[in-house]
């Protein structure tokens, strides 16, 4: 075997066995779906998602050529809960017919990827518009960097469910809102998505890294926002 060989080998090892992308960042570990009971929302005020300030970036790459594309998601209608100024409950519904490529301008290339990431062989879009995601629990942590909470939940992807954490930087007040998560990483095979993956004996000058990187920036302003208290009328002079 020549070292160009074994190094490629070595490469895609490590990167199986530690689950995480050629660039160092963590990925996160999906595990069976969650029971998530009506009770996370009981006694919670209504926050409904800004679709047009929201949004999910992704980005993909080859394994070896470190070829990368870029793009994002946007949400459809979807809500989040909150009960005594803490984040308890959430559905987000991602509208899969929004992917688009943003390192790629315009032209045929550009296309022909969307297209692509559209079909069967990534999300199959037609068959499977939308994806969800549903938050279980929220722990508040310290100890992630530009995080400050834990958000578990299901993502729904494909019709396939599987609970997953993640970190984020949440603010609320009486007003909205916001989420706003660092960069971490899912593995798409836990979602049947195996186009050129490894695991199905691609060559590996070929390989698509099984780690798709995902930010989340989120804006959900209350459905009830707290009104100002009117002063009382001056009575006029007769």
């Amino acid at each position: 075997m020549s070292n160009k060989s074994l190094l490629i080998n070595l490469v895609i090892g490590l990167t199986m066995l530690l689950g995480c992308s050629p660039d160092g960042k963590e990925s996160v570990k999906a595990d069976n779906a969650l029971s998530i009971s009506a009770e996370n929302y009981t006694g919670s005020a209504n926050y409904r998602v800004d679709m047009s300030s929201s949004v999910i970036e992704w980005s993909g790459e080859e394994l070896i050529s470190r070829k990368a594309h870029r793009g994002r998601l946007k949400l459809n209608q979807s809500y989040m809960s909150v009960d005594k100024g803490v984040l308890n409950g959430g559905t987000f519904e991602i509208d899969m017919k929004s992917l688009w490529v943003v390192d790629l301008k315009t032209g045929k290339g550009k296309e022909k990827l969307e297209q692509h990431l559209n079909s069967p062989d990534f999300f199959s879009v037609d068959k499977y518009p939308s994806a969800t995601f549903t938050i279980a629990k929220v722990v508040r942590t310290d100890t992630i960097r530009n995080a400050n909470a834990m958000v578990s939940g299901n993502l729904t992807v494909k019709g396939i469910t599987k609970s997953i954490n993640i970190p984020a930087s949440i603010s609320i007040n009486d007003s909205y809102i916001t989420v706003i998560s660092p960069t971490f990483s899912i593995n798409r095979t836990d979602w049947d998505i195996m186009h050129r993956s490894g695991l199905i004996g691609t060559a590996k000058d070929k390989i698509i890294s099984d780690l798709i990187s995902l930010r989340l920036r989120i804006k959900a302003d209350n459905l009830e926002p707290q009104q100002e208290q009117e002063s009382e009328p001056t009575q006029e002079a007769d």
